[in-house]
């Protein structure tokens, strides 16, 4: 079986997709439809189920169930019977449901070119002819134009007096039977030759007419052209929707420049529309705002013809809502409404050293992820290494990353010894805590300090007296009389403090020192009870004589 596949879109163009096809051709083809939502492909589930249906020329309809194929994303049908026995443009629609809820409707015209051999197997009872209505639905100044074309061709239309034999097929007739008559006015025969083919094609005698003419742009030709003309810019406009943009503002197609352009309407604008005017029939169509660029409220006039006899929400795919215009001759219009995309949550989703990961969800479902890189903090400070006066600190930060400084310490001393004497000098030698080290001397007074305390650096004396003696204070650097205790100069062991205390006699809870003269009276009590110790153990002694 031959596969047709047309693409179909949820956002309706202003011209629907054409499938083509031939009179009594069915059976033989599959319609194959990939579904789109904007410049998206839209994502067909288990749970949805499809039909397709559709009204031939002749009124008559048919209504099938079609099949949601979710593993390669399109909805397919067979080309039935019903659908092709008369020839012309079908309007059909594929009505996607969930669960018994409407999705959306997806529209496009079966274009049943007439076969060569009438089938008298066809089912339908109608005999209309093959007329090909071009951009009725979708473009009102395209249906105008052809409508007027037709006028001026062969009439028939009831849009102007006297159509019926004001047109070309009516002039060339009479031309025609002028011709035939041979006693005809050659003349008049003339006249309505010309006045035939100036409203054929705006042209007389083979050649164009004058601007002043009135068949310069009343003619079937012209109005033919600007029908396509419409056609073709409204299938220009089906094929670049519109779309929003970064700053959330709608982006239009520019006919004429072939690029989309800001319309500087936000995306989240309301869209009202106010009422609805109708014009003479062959008036051109237009909107007006009365309302604001971001709140705009729309006034529309539109040709006479067919009357609105409702407008209803139809479905709703995400941000898009789609409305469905009826009017009284049965038609009806879709049209949808893009509403505004705003924010559901935001919720931090990870976390990397310093990188957090936000996620944004908007209310169509949709996600959108930002990271915002935090301040480098420290962790810790320790002291990893001590070379001499130089220690080593490791910081570690929040990200894991490491860094090392150090700290130089000030030079102290470890130790003061005096290394030599001779005579009255002494000589000291300072060790430093970096290991270097530095000496001295002191020249010792043969009847105390005398002259020669001006020798020793860094001294520092206040008021001494009597007994006093020079000592380094490190926490200065300095050398400072302080009084010296009086064990210094008796040497006696009274004059020590904290001395230690003496028991005079034997106690088993003490634990202090035992004066020996204690012990001796001790050991003399034990030996006059006939008591000795022997290796430590008090035994009795026996007289065995």
């Amino acid at each position: 079986m031959i596969t047709q596949s047309t693409n179909l879109n949820l956002i309706p163009g202003k011209v629907l997709p054409r499938v083509n096809a031939v009179q009594y051709d069915y059976g033989s083809r599959i319609l194959e439809f990939p579904i789109w939502n904007g410049e998206q492909r839209f994502i067909l589930t288990g749970a949805m189920t499809a039909r397709i249906q559709g009204t031939k020329p002749d009124r008559l309809g048919f209504d099938y169930a079609a099949t949601v194929d979710t593993t390669n994303n399109i909805i397919t049908a067979d080309l039935t019977d019903q659908m092709t026995p008369i020839s012309g443009e079908v309007m059909c629609e594929i009505v996607l449901k969930k669960s018994n809820e409407r999705i959306g409707t997806l529209n496009f015209v079966l274009v049943v070119q007439p076969a060569a051999l009438n089938d008298q197997t066809s089912t339908s009872k109608s005999d209309l002819p093959d007329i090909i209505a071009l951009a009725e639905e979708q473009m009102h100044a395209a249906a105008a134009s052809a409508t007027k074309a037709q006028s001026y061709a062969e009439g028939g239309t009831n849009t102007r007096p006297g159509e019926n034999t004001d047109n070309a097929h009516y002039y060339a007739g009479q031309a025609e039977a002028a011709k035939q008559a041979a006693n005809s006015s050659a003349t008049s025969a003339s006249s309505n030759a010309l006045k035939a083919e100036g409203f054929a094609n705006g042209k007389q005698n083979g050649q164009a007419v004058p601007g002043t003419s009135p068949y310069y742009h009343n003619n079937a030709e012209y109005f033919m052209e600007e029908a396509q003309e419409a056609a073709q810019e409204a299938e220009a406009w089906s094929e670049h929707p519109p779309y929003i943009g970064t700053n959330d503002h709608w982006f239009v197609y520019n006919i004429t420049d072939h690029e989309f352009v800001d319309s500087g309407i936000k995306a989240s604008v309301s869209i009202r529309i106010q009422d609805i005017t109708m014009l003479d029939y062959n008036a051109t169509p237009y909107v007006t705002n009365s309302g604001t660029a971001t709140d705009p409220v729309f006034h529309l006039y539109l040709p006479r013809g067919s009357s609105v006899t409702g407008c209803a929400r139809i479905g709703t795919v995400g941000l898009i809502d789609t409305y469905r215009m009826t009017f009284s001759d049965g038609f009806y219009a879709d049209f949808v409404v893009m509403n505004g995309k705003g924010i559901r949550s935001i919720t931090k989703t990870d976390t990397t050293g310093l990188l957090d990961t936000y996620t944004i969800t908007f209310n169509d479902g949709t996600t959108q992820t930002y990271i915002v890189t935090n301040g480098k903090g420290i962790r810790s400070i320790t002291k990893t290494n001590t070379t001499g006066l130089v220690d080593t600190y490791t910081i570690t930060f929040n990200d894991g990353t490491t860094q090392t400084y150090t700290v130089t310490n000030g030079k102290g001393i470890q130790s003061i010894v005096k290394t030599d004497t001779t005579g009255l000098v002494d000589t000291y030698t300072i060790t430093f805590n970096d290991g270097t080290t530095q000496t001295y001397t002191v020249t010792n007074g043969r009847d105390g300090i005398g002259s020669q305390i001006s020798s020793l650096s860094d001294v520092s004396i206040t008021s001494p007296a009597n007994k006093d003696g020079l000592v380094y204070n490190s926490a200065t650097g300095k050398w400072e009389n302080q009084e010296l205790k009086n064990v210094a100069f008796t040497g006696s062991f009274s004059d020590l403090v904290d001395q230690p205390t003496i028991d005079t006699a034997l106690d088993k809870a003490s634990t202090n020192a035992v004066e020996n003269k204690a012990v001796a009276t001790a050991v003399e009590k034990w030996e006059a009870l006939g008591l000795s110790v022997v290796n430590g153990v008090v035994c009795q002694t026996y007289n065995t004589t």
